[in-house]
């Protein structure tokens, strides 16, 4: 198959060329700027097989995972099919929190038809992000909810709520932070 990194055909990868390895790494890019980028894996005549794309924002990030977090109220979990755990809640005081030293935040989620809005507090910083899609069979994994770029440098909590509006689910996978 064919690997195109921003409409750039950049490797072509041979699966046949060596015995079969699950899980195994078959693309590594170079350190990309920041921004949003799209890779495609394009077929070119057989069968191939990819276990999954993974990324980080930058290089000097931090990873926390939302089963990391501390929750109030009801959160539950289920398999994000990919060897790991995602966790949503749909209570409206249901917040997960995390004490974190940050400058830079990059939450990650669901975004879905049937899910509401969320809010982020850390520190002095305060937002609220959509993670609702128009059509209401409409699902995105693994999305980015809601960056925070400039924020000073705070030792705090990160704290993350649902916020009712329409819906209150609010269905996250980890946050990044610098």
């Amino acid at each position: 198959y064919n690997v195109y990194l921003d409409d750039k055909l950049v490797n072509t990868i041979d699966q046949r060329s060596v015995s079969h390895q699950a899980y195994s790494l078959q693309y590594s890019s170079p350190t990309l700027e920041y921004g949003e980028h799209t890779i495609k894996a394009v077929g070119i005549g057989n069968t191939f097989e990819i276990y999954k794309f993974a990324f980080w924002p930058t290089m000097k990030a931090k990873r926390i995972n939302i089963t990391d977090f501390t929750k109030e109220h009801t959160w539950k979990e289920e398999s994000d099919g990919i060897g790991g755990i995602t966790q949503y809640t749909d209570t409206e005081n249901g917040n997960a929190r995390k004490s974190i030293k940050a400058s830079k935040l990059w939450i990650y989620g669901t975004r879905a038809g049937w899910h509401g809005s969320g809010k982020v507090q850390f520190g002095d910083y305060q937002n609220t992000f959509n993670v609702r899609l128009s059509s209401s069979d409409a699902l995105e994994n693994f999305t980015l909810l809601h960056e925070a770029l400039n924020i000073p440098f705070t030792n705090d909590n990160l704290i993350i709520t649902p916020v009712k509006n329409i819906a209150t689910t609010l269905m996250l996978n980890y946050v990044y932070y610098i």
